[in-house]
């Protein structure tokens, strides 16, 4: 029975780490990370349940590999969960949302949406969700009509900058990259150099590397966002990044926490599987 006081377990995989929650309803009575080399399957998921040391419950995830997927346009409460087998409890995983045309896949990203549409059911915009990638999801009527997606955070991560940002860095390179995305990649490079040879420190690097990737993925996407109510769902360090990004293109959004949009996504699918 999924009600306020049942115990369950929501379980999100990411590139570099498991997380798992130990719920009450939506009360999170425990929480565990673990890291990932490599996309997580059912079998990962049951091996790290067996090593918290919590007592057999529900177990519903997103993020895994090895699930069926359904295809785009599809309605949030169609979002369905594949079951597979397990020495800790059966496992219920979210299946994949396909796209042909641009191909692409979803997964964590819809279960997402799917909480933030429990926080703000008339919602119709666009909702950009962003963490190991970027995903631009078009949201009518409770339903995913299309989706873009964006390799911008890897790509910041695999630049080797760090986490300490100058943001005031970001604004003037967002313009430029919208306005001349085709320059790209040699921006990338000349910014590469100047970090080397120390003619830019490395929270102007981080900051102009976020900049440019975000102005490329804004141009990229603004068939999506342009004219649309946009929300943002992220991890809280990605959040300052974004804002930034959006603020210096007077793009008004709305910002969610993505761990607290897949509880809320998990709990509220939970409740019709």
């Amino acid at each position: 029975m999924n009600d306020s006081t049942s115990t369950w377990i929501a379980a999100l995989a990411q590139e570099d780490q498991m997380i798992l929650w130990h719920q009450q309803g939506d009360l999170t009575l425990e929480k565990c990370s673990l890291p990932l080399q490599s996309p997580a399957s059912a079998q990962d998921l049951d091996v790290a349940l067996q090593q918290t040391g919590w007592s057999p419950a529900p177990v519903y995830g997103c993020g895994f590999s090895g699930v069926s997927n359904n295809a785009a346009p599809l309605s949030v409460q169609k979002l369905a969960f594949q079951e597979f087998s397990g020495r800790f409890a059966p496992l219920k995983l979210m299946q994949d949302v396909r796209q042909a045309q641009p191909l692409g896949y979803v997964n964590a990203a819809a279960v997402q949406v799917s909480g933030f549409l429990s926080k703000f059911p008339d919602w119709d915009g666009v909702i950009c969700v962003a963490q190991d990638f970027s995903a631009w999801l078009q949201i009518s009527a409770s339903e995913i009509v299309s989706f873009q997606s964006s390799l911008t955070p890897q790509l910041a991560r695999q630049q080797g900058y760090g986490d300490a940002i100058a943001p005031e860095e970001i604004a003037v390179s967002v313009g430029d990259s919208l306005s001349r995305p085709e320059a790209l990649a040699t921006q990338l490079s000349t910014l590469r150099w100047g970090h080397r040879d120390g003619s830019v420190l490395t929270p102007n690097a981080a900051g102009r590397c976020w900049g440019h990737l975000i102005g490329a993925e804004l141009a990229a996407t603004r068939p999506y966002w342009l004219g649309q109510n946009v929300a943002l769902i992220c991890e809280p360090h990605l959040r300052p990044v974004y804002q930034t990004a959006f603020e210096s293109q007077y793009l008004p959004a709305v910002f969610e926490n993505s761990d607290d949009m897949t509880l809320a996504g998990l709990n509220s699918l939970r409740a019709t599987s």
